[in-house]
């Protein structure tokens, strides 16, 4: 995600219940556990990407007496080996010096190896009072099931927004941001977005300065699998006026804590595909298609792909702004 979508995206996170927009059940029923000191200490919170899991699994740590200090967030696409487990599960035994919770947040929980995931169930089944264990993920079927049962208290499955809660989320960000959009505008966000919440908020940041005919072929080149990241990288590419090395650079070092280099090669092959779909003039075709020709050969994994990805951007951005 690139700088300015970071901040934007930031901006309106929820850092609280109140400002959490949907799932009201799972809400509440959290609520009424932490009211009579229930929380189990290891938690499930499931659901499509982003629906809020791991925002929420943020806000119930601080509930929960975890300073910012203690909750140790880890993204399972990256850390994956037994030894990460091993020295974490050796950590978590000692009390936080300013006597807080320590929460450990696995996000993308479902990627961790097996042999990873069944170095937690004993520190999960008999945890330090201490400590706490949540979970997030898209695919909780690929979590071992002695993990789902030991979360068997606390499964949160969270949902896309009811289109009134969308519609009460759209308004919030319009008025504050005071942004200029019509009914016919918010149904399309809406209606793209599939109400959830995070692609809200990000459509509304990458329609801000388009109209609504541009909206509308800007959102038709977001597909499925193409991250939001991925498009706004992709978006640089195609305003030149806004292409700097520094931002292609720093988005790809953001994009790299969590993809592989081949990966985001597919994606932004992906992206630039469909862009050349739906292509309305030759020079976008054009365009597009040198685009596609840079993007067209797989990269090893590694280092080595890093590499290779980065001197595919070069190139492209030689071609951009020469």
């Amino acid at each position: 995600m690139l700088i300015e979508d970071k901040v934007f995206d930031k901006k309106y996170r929820p850092r609280g219940f109140k400002m959490f927009f949907g799932n009201t059940e799972v809400i509440s029923s959290i609520k009424k556990m932490l009211g009579r000191n229930g929380f189990p200490h290891a938690a499930l919170f499931q659901g499509s990407p982003g629906t809020g899991k791991t925002t929420l699994a943020r806000i119930v740590s601080k509930k929960l007496g975890a300073g910012s200090s203690s909750i140790y967030e880890l993204n399972m696409g990256n850390t994956k080996d037994i030894g990460t487990m091993r020295s974490l599960i050796e950590q978590s035994q000692f009390g936080d010096i300013f006597g807080n919770k320590k929460v450990y947040i696995f996000d993308e929980a479902h990627k961790l190896l097996e042999n990873s995931q069944e170095c937690l169930l004993k520190p999960i089944e008999e945890p330090p009072s201490h400590v706490y264990f949540m979970f997030c993920s898209t695919d909780p079927e690929k979590i071992i099931p002695t993990i789902r049962d030991r979360c068997a208290g606390a499964r949160f499955e969270l949902k896309p927004l009811s289109y009134e809660e969308a519609d009460e989320l759209f308004i919030y960000i319009k008025k504050k941001e005071k942004l200029d959009y019509d009914n016919k505008f918010k149904k399309l966000i809406l209606n793209h977005s599939d109400r959830v919440p995070r692609r809200i908020v990000l459509d509304m940041y990458l329609c801000r300065d388009s109209s609504y005919k541009q909206a509308k072929v800007l959102l038709e080149n977001i597909i499925d699998g193409v991250r939001e990241e991925i498009v706004s990288l992709a978006r640089l590419f195609l305003e030149p006026r806004k292409l700097s090395w520094v931002k292609v650079i720093q988005a790809i070092n953001d994009l790299l804590k969590q993809e592989e280099a081949e990966s985001v090669r597919r994606m932004m092959y992906s992206y630039f595909s469909q862009v050349l779909k739906n292509a309305k003039d030759n020079k976008n075709v054009e365009y597009c298609t040198a685009v596609l020709d840079v993007l067209d050969s797989p990269l090893e994994s590694g280092n080595v792909g890093v590499s290779a990805l980065i001197h595919l951007l070069g190139r492209l951005y030689c071609g951009t702004v020469g």
